[in-house]
């Protein structure tokens, strides 16, 4: 047996795993942490109308660190996740169109993570607090406000449409690596159908819990050939 091909294998699904497994935790914590965050400061969850006088509040200014830090942590696992199927797909002489797609796929990803980061950071800040002292009346500021939700649904759709490329990446590269079974291709598969017309769709809240299950799904998976490949 190939002693370097199997620490290949056994890294590629090690990475795979520990990559897979931080986005799902970061998933849930975007999910279920932020309300849980505001509502142990005593404020709704009122994103989707968010005005100066809140976004000023201690809880959005918590809460927007929180955001960034978990949304920038996400884009870090996608980032493993690429770099193992990076090492799985072998040199780069050898690796297909499609890899070099799946790989650029997984870029976007992370990149649209952090724009969603960034612009979430932004949102919950003294800079949208700042509107109130510019004088435009309620309505206005609640619609300049609204195109910062729009910002950061375009670049949410744009991760997403990266993380249902990451997928099908795992169900054809990560194979082929020994990093997951058929079985969870198949799965893949199907999940990058739903994803994607979750993402598209802009159906976000499905999405927000379908993801973290799909990768939790992986990141066990992955761990486990890891670990077969060593024993």
């Amino acid at each position: 047996m190939d002693v370097t091909a199997v620490r290949t294998s056994t890294s590629a699904a090690s990475r795979i795993a520990r990559g897979s497994l931080i986005i799902a935790v970061g998933y849930l914590l975007i999910s279920v942490g932020r309300p849980l965050l505001l509502l142990a400061f005593g404020q709704a969850d009122d994103g989707d109308f968010l005005t100066p006088a809140v976004a000023a509040s201690i809880a959005s200014q918590v809460a927007g660190v929180f955001v960034a830090v978990v949304f920038c942590g996400i884009a870090i696992g996608v980032l493993i996740v690429r770099s193992g199927l990076r090492l799985g797909a072998g040199p780069s002489v050898a690796r297909s169109t499609w890899t070099d797609v799946a790989l650029g796929g997984a870029t976007i990803a992370a990149t649209g993570y952090v724009l969603v980061a960034a612009t979430g950071r932004v949102m919950l800040s003294g800079f949208t607090a700042a509107l109130a002292e510019t004088g435009a009346d309620d309505a206005a500021q609640i619609a300049a406000l609204h195109m910062g939700n729009v910002v950061a649904g375009a670049a949410a759709v744009m991760s997403g449409i990266g993380v249902v490329t990451l997928l099908a990446a795992l169900a054809t590269i990560g194979r082929r690596a020994g990093s997951l079974g058929g079985i969870t291709a198949v799965v893949l598969w199907v999940a990058c159908g739903i994803l994607l017309c979750g993402f598209v769709g802009l159906a976000f809240l499905p999405v927000q819990f379908a993801v973290p299950i799909v990768f939790l799904a992986v990141g066990i998976v992955a761990a486990r050939r890891a670990r077969s490949a060593q024993a």
